[in-house]
C-alpha cells in the first residue's frame, strides 16, 4: 500500500483527524517527519481530488464518494474540536440511551475561555450542529465510552441529570429534560445515586441540590422509579437549613407552594404540567 492510500484510510478509520494525529501517524507509519512535506506532497492532493475535506483549521474528515453530501459522525467530530472536553446535556443523554427525541444540537463542554462559535455543516446537509458551553469543572462526573473505534468523554449519568437541571435549555428545555430524565434515572443504580449526592457537595450550591433533590422524589413517587434516596439523605439535610430557593425565577409564576422536603418554592402545577403527559405516554 502506498504512503497516501495508507494515508487516507487511516482518515477513513478514524472519520475525522487532528492533525496532530496526522503528524503522529506519518512519522510512526510512513516514517514522515516533516509537516510541511506531509501536507505538500499527501493532505492537499487529497483535499484537492475530493478524498477528505477541511472542517476547521488542523481537522479533517474522510468524505464518503457515494454519499459525498452526508455529514461525518457529529460526536468523533465534536470530540476533537477542543483537548480539554466532555459531551454533555442533550448528547450525553443521546449516548447513555435516555434521550426521548433527537438532539440535533451536538454539546460540547469545555474550559472557562475555551468556546467555540457554533459550528455548522455545510448547506447540503444542514442536520446537526455543534456548540459549547463553558464550565469550571471539567474533572468531575466524567467517563470515556468506547464509539466507532474512538473514545468519547461525556458526563456520567449523574452528572448528566445535574448538569441539564442546571441548564435545561441545552438539553430541549423542561419538557423534554423531563421526559428524557425519566428515562435516565429508571437505569439509576445506587452507585449513580452515591456519585450524584458526592457531585451535588462538590458543586456546593443549595439550590442545585434541592431542584435536584425534589426532581429525584418526584421521579421515585408520581412515576413510581424504585429509586432509594438514602443517598441523598444527607443532602436534603443540608438544603433543608436555611432560607428556601426557588425552583424557577421568582418572577415566572406568581402562584407556588413550598415542598418542605427539600425547602424549595415550586409553582402549584408543577406535577400536572410537567409529569402528568408521563404517565400518559406509559
Amino acid at each position: 500500500m502506498s504512503k497516501k492510500l495508507a494515508l487516507l484510510s487511516f482518515i477513513q478509520k478514524r472519520q475525522t483527524v487532528t492533525l496532530d494525529e496526522l503528524y503522529r501517524f506519518a512519522a510512526e507509519r510512513l516514517q514522515i517527519n516533516d509537516k510541511k512535506y506531509l501536507y505538500s506532497a499527501y493532505l492537499y492532493s487529497l483535499l484537492k481530488k475530493g478524498h477528505i475535506v477541511r472542517q476547521r483549521r488542523g481537522l479533517y474528515s474522510i468524505v464518503d464518494i457515494e454519499q459525498p453530501n452526508i455529514p461525518p459522525d457529529p460526536y468523533i467530530l465534536a470530540s476533537k474540536l477542543r483537548q480539554h472536553y466532555y459531551l454533555g446535556y442533550g448528547s450525553a443523554l443521546d449516548l447513555l440511551g435516555a434521550a426521548s427525541a433527537l438532539f440535533t444540537r451536538i454539546i460540547v463542554a469545555v474550559e472557562k475561555g475555551d468556546g467555540f462559535s457554533p459550528f455548522g455543516f455545510p448547506e447540503e446537509y444542514p442536520r446537526y450542529s455543534i456548540h459549547s458551553t463553558e464550565m469550571s469543572d471539567l474533572k468531575n462526573g466524567l467517563r470515556r465510552i468506547p464509539y466507532h473505534g474512538e473514545d468519547l468523554i461525556i458526563s456520567s449519568a449523574a452528572r448528566t441529570f445535574i448538569d441539564t437541571i442546571n441548564q435545561p435549555q441545552l438539553a430541549g428545555g423542561w419538557e423534554e429534560v423531563i421526559r428524557s430524565l425519566d428515562l435516565l434515572v429508571s437505569n439509576f443504580r445506587l452507585d449513580d445515586l452515591n456519585e450524584l449526592a458526592l457531585l451535588l457537595e462538590v458543586f456546593g450550591s443549595k439550590s442545585l441540590a434541592a431542584r435536584v433533590g425534589f426532581l429525584l422524589e418526584m421521579f421515585a413517587t408520581v412515576e413510581s422509579l424504585p429509586l432509594s434516596l438514602d443517598s441523598i439523605k444527607q443532602t436534603r439535610e443540608w438544603v433543608t437549613s436555611g432560607s428556601p430557593s426557588y425552583f424557577f425565577s421568582r418572577s415566572m409564576y406568581e402562584e407556588v407552594i413550598r415542598n418542605k422536603h427539600w425547602n424549595i418554592y415550586i409553582p402549584v402545577d408543577f406535577v400536572e404540567r410537567y409529569f402528568a403527559a408521563q404517565r400518559i405516554g406509559r
